[in-house]
């Protein structure tokens, strides 16, 4: 395959993949970027941003490889932070939210996925997450990391909440005053506050889109805006994220 068509085909693999998140499809999107000879990395970056633009990592990448100065160095920085993002997250989670919880999720996160092995709950409660039912795929990753990770119809979303303590939820998109998720979410986040419990949302720093850069979901996606007055803390590995009073 010639290296146009090997690039047209990797892109079209990101384009069209509905089943990984946001996380997931960064890192294949900076494996692409290494296989790249540094003068061709600002194209790449232009044909990110004109790609999936419901996803916040791809965006920010596409944007860096477009204008840095000296995008193979700006690379380079940004692989060597993606390989400490979970690690960071994980340790701010242990603290945060402690270990042997009862917990519930929604779709399917590879950050949160990690971060749930890290606390090692009593219990996962995993929403089926339809359309799309990306539970259904959690349920089955963390029961096969020998977690108690139980399935649950995205119906008994109630039950759910009374039976955890908390929720964790992935983010596609952070701002300063809302994230992007899965739809059901926000029908979480409200359910958790009228119980008072509290929703986390674990997300590394590529997930953060400037004012100016954020476009909202279209009407028909299966992506919704969730308030961040909803949420008790953002676990990232960036600046330490502060409860909403203190915004």
């Amino acid at each position: 395959m010639a290296p146009s068509s090997w690039l047209d085909a990797e892109l079209e693999r990101i384009d069209n993949d509905d089943g990984s998140g946001a996380a997931e499809l960064y890192q294949r999107a900076l494996l692409v970027a290494e296989r790249l000879p540094p003068a061709e990395l600002p194209e790449l970056g232009r044909r990110l941003l004109a790609g999936r633009r419901d996803m916040a990592p791809l965006l920010n990448l596409g944007r860096t490889l477009r204008e840095a100065a000296d995008p193979a160095a700006a690379l380079n920085q940004l692989r060597q932070r993606a390989s400490l993002a979970q690690s960071i997250i994980n340790d701010r989670g242990r603290r945060i939210i402690g270990c042997g919880r009862r917990i519930v999720t929604i779709s399917r996160s590879s950050t949160v996925l990690r971060l749930l092995a890290a606390l090692e709950p009593v219990l996962i409660l995993c929403l089926h997450s339809g359309p799309g039912g990306e539970g259904l795929r959690a349920a089955k990753e963390l029961s096969r990391a020998d977690l108690n990770a139980e399935l649950v119809a995205d119906d008994d979303l109630l039950g759910a909440v009374n039976r955890a303590e908390l929720a964790l939820s992935g983010a596609d998109k952070l701002t300063t005053n809302l994230f992007v998720n899965k739809v059901g979410t926000r029908r979480l986040a409200e359910a958790l506050e009228l119980v008072a419990k509290p929703l986390y949302v674990a997300a590394d720093e590529t997930k953060r889109l400037l004012p100016e850069f954020y476009e909202p979901p279209a009407p028909d996606s299966v992506f919704e805006e969730i308030p961040r007055s909803l949420v008790q803390r953002i676990i990232t590995d960036g600046q330490v994220d502060r409860p909403p009073a203190d915004l």
